[in-house]
């Protein structure tokens, strides 16, 4: 029998230091070829780790019967190597349509998650996933392909919290070959070779086309490459940590400062993750932010108004006092107030709404009873700008009229013909109202025969 793949699995292991003598370790199976092998490799050296093992299947309420089964077969194969087994069920599809998921995201984040929990509540140090060499690769191109930060190189974490990857080096080759030989028995997953999904079309079509094209068949290049940028990402969120620790003061129980200067001196990575770690300890959920919308704050940064906030995440809030960069969350309110470009969508959770504005041909415009829809002169704007929640003291003129009037007299006739307050957004161009979002325009953008460029701006809910 080859056992290339069994002693290569536990030099794998040594050499990260994924597992200790006596620890316990929760492996995930699926029921597929790649979990039923790690299993077993786990279950052989067993002995020698002084492992404690368990075993874990996670049903996403996908594929009906089909799933059914594969549940079934993981648990009499964890009853036939004597080994604990838990099952848990999810609802994939509720919860992508519910958080605007794909089902692959949605199905990964609840996996994840139960994981978690059971390897909590039985007392299991580590949870061990079965993704392989051709795993990586896979997450690397998708990731090349949907857009990405430097971490993003860095594939499928061979370690990220309780989780551990001891198959990452395994080519899928030897995998079946060991299957084989062992005589291992497994589920097939119909639906992974569904063209579909984004990943399988980079599994069946574009890696294929790579190796005949390219001769692209070591793919262990990409393994070493995404190792040594994980090793990056870990020097960095060790920085961020300091950072956090060293230069975050916290102000109250809802607010943190950081002196400007210190943040500008950070390099564009850690200035990154330390915004989300700010965000995450003011909001105790995981937050990404994204570099588009970072660059977005930087430019706030360097237009900032007196006094001028902007809107980091849901409830938090960014502002600037003397030499302070402030991040507060906002209880029970929905304060809004960000800089906006055109050609760009704005999502404004707190309002269950995204906000659009888009330049397009004055030819095009085709003007309809749809508050949702309204469009804007673009020729006397000046951007970016600055969308925020309506003040006590706004004024402006609206559509029609000939003089201005205060936004809360306009919104408070606005709800006595029943279109209501809900939305108290206003758009402004430097100083001056432009639309009160939602419900009207100022006379003064109105489009007339001398507009040259049009603004469409647009909401829509969530």
């Amino acid at each position: 029998m080859n056992t290339s793949l069994k002693h290569a699995f536990l030099k794998f292991l040594r050499r990260y230091h994924l597992v200790s003598p006596g620890q316990s370790v929760l492996v995930a199976v699926s029921g597929g070829i790649d979990s039923v092998v790690l299993l077993h490799l786990f279950w052989e050296w067993q002995p020698l780790l002084q492992l404690k093992l368990g075993v874990a299947h996670v049903h996403h309420g996908l594929r009906g019967a089909e799933a059914d089964a594969d549940a079934g077969f993981v648990k009499e194969l964890a009853a036939a190597l004597g080994l604990p087994f838990f099952l848990r069920k999810v609802d994939v599809p509720t919860f992508a349509r519910n958080h605007r998921y794909s089902l692959e995201e949605a199905a990964r984040i609840l996996r994840e998650a139960e994981l978690k929990h059971i390897a909590t509540q039985q007392g299991y140090d580590r949870i061990a996933t079965a993704h392989h060499l051709k795993d990586q690769v896979e997450t690397i191109f998708l990731r090349l392909l949907t857009g990405t930060g430097f971490e993003g190189l860095a594939g499928i974490r061979r370690e990220k919290g309780p989780f551990i990857r001891p198959l990452l080096f395994a080519a899928k080759a030897d995998i079946e070959a060991y299957a084989r030989e062992n005589k291992l028995a497994f589920r097939v997953d119909q639906t992974n070779k569904d063209l579909r999904y984004l990943r399988n079309r980079v599994r069946h079509r574009l890696l294929p086309y790579l190796e005949k094209e390219f001769h692209l068949h070591h793919w262990e290049r990409f393994l070493n490459m995404a190792f040594v940028v994980d090793d990056w990402a870990r020097y960095v969120e060790q920085q961020v940590e300091q950072a956090f620790r060293t230069q975050v003061k916290k102000v109250g129980q809802n607010k943190f400062h950081l002196e400007l200067s210190i943040f500008r001196g950070y390099f564009t990575g850690i200035q990154i993750r330390l915004i989300e770690r700010i965000v995450r300890e003011l909001s105790s959920t995981e937050y990404q932010f994204h570099y588009r919308k970072f660059r977005d704050f930087l430019d706030w940064l360097e237009r900032r108004r007196q006094g001028g906030r902007w809107q980091v995440a849901g409830g938090i809030l960014a502002r600037v006092s003397k030499d302070q960069l402030i991040f507060e969350r906002v209880e029970k309110t929905r304060v809004v107030d960000l800089d906006v470009y055109p050609d760009r969508e704005y999502t404004l959770p707190e309002l269950n709404i995204t906000f659009r504005c888009q330049q397009v041909d004055k030819e095009k415009v085709i003007f309809k009873d749809d508050q949702h829809m309204e469009f804007v002169d673009a020729s006397r704007l000046t951007f970016p700008l600055r969308l925020r929640t309506w003040q006590a003291g706004d004024r402006f003129q609206p559509l029609g009229l000939s003089g201005s009037k205060l936004v809360s007299d306009f919104l408070q006739e606005q709800k006595a013909i029943g279109r209501g307050k809900r939305l108290r957004l206003v758009l402004l161009n430097g100083d001056e109202i432009v639309a009160v979002v939602g419900h009207r325009i100022s006379e003064r953008y109105k489009i007339t025969p001398q507009t040259t460029r049009v603004l469409k701006l647009e909401i829509r809910e969530l």
